[in-house]
């Protein structure tokens, strides 16, 4: 739980533009698609984040739900064994540039934390 802490204030403290917000938004302010406006905007990242970047509770729901349809479009072209378009792949290469992790302890690592994934 601590990591998980020390990640997401890491996550927080590294947001630099609205895209950066909504990102975080996305992974550490998982909200329902019933209740999700009016609990979003009683969340005080989103309240902090929105009056910074200035954006409104209806423009992060519509980018989520524009995120949720492509990865949508992704997995359903995926699962019916279709290659994914090459300039799909290369337009998220720069978002994605040094995001790989390193394990501390090598596969070691990666074993250990594969584990407390799966929760074995």
């Amino acid at each position: 739980m601590e990591q998980h802490n020390k990640e997401k204030d890491a996550a927080y403290n590294a947001i630099e533009n609205t895209m950066d917000a909504f990102a975080y938004l996305m992974n550490y302010c998982p909200i329902s698609k019933t209740a999700q406006k009016n609990f979003l905007m009683r969340t005080s990242n989103f309240k902090e984040l929105s009056q910074k970047f200035n954006f409104t509770a209806d423009e992060f729901i519509e980018y989520r739900e524009a995120q949720d349809d492509y990865l949508e479009f992704l997995a359903q072209t995926l699962s019916e064994g279709k290659y994914l378009p090459k300039n799909i792949i290369e337009e998220y290469k720069p978002y994605y540039k040094g995001t790989a992790k390193l394990w501390k302890h090598g596969f070691k690592g990666f074993l250990n934390e594969f584990i407390r994934f799966v929760n074995i």
